[in-house]
């Protein structure tokens, strides 16, 4: 099924612990907990390229299926390393020498971004725009 599309957060389940597991500083969490970000996601044959913007910021992760990337969250660099699924990928995130895991499902026009770090399990669904 194609990733390919603008995607707005509609809800989040523990997102401010997941990112403290991963070692962002207080102000980073509360912004990013704050935000309603924002995905344009660009599938192609190899990988997918995902542009979240969340106010006047922006950042573009490029990733390719079965390769690490490299990758940014709340202003923390981590690798991904995720195949493609008939939903949508399925992999492992490493940030600090420590591995996790991160998957994007696509549902209908809903797109639920799960990710594992450190013991902590964050959810996060997207609508279709």
């Amino acid at each position: 099924m194609a990733m390919t599309g603008k995607f707005v957060l509609s809800a989040s389940d523990n997102y401010e612990a997941f990112l403290k597991a991963g070692g962002a500083c207080d102000e980073a969490i509360k912004k990013a907990s704050a935000a309603k970000p924002t995905l344009d996601i660009v599938e192609s044959a190899t990988g997918v390229t995902i542009t979240t913007s969340a106010g006047d910021q922006s950042a573009t992760n490029v990733i390719t299926y079965g390769q690490d990337s490299p990758a940014e969250l709340a202003g923390r660099k981590f690798t991904v390393n995720v195949s493609k699924t008939s939903s949508g990928y399925s992999g492992t995130l490493t940030l600090e020498g420590k591995t996790g895991q991160i998957s994007a499902d696509i549902d209908g026009s809903t797109l639920t971004r799960t990710m594992t770090y450190d013991g902590v399990t964050t959810k996060r669904t997207f609508t279709k725009q």
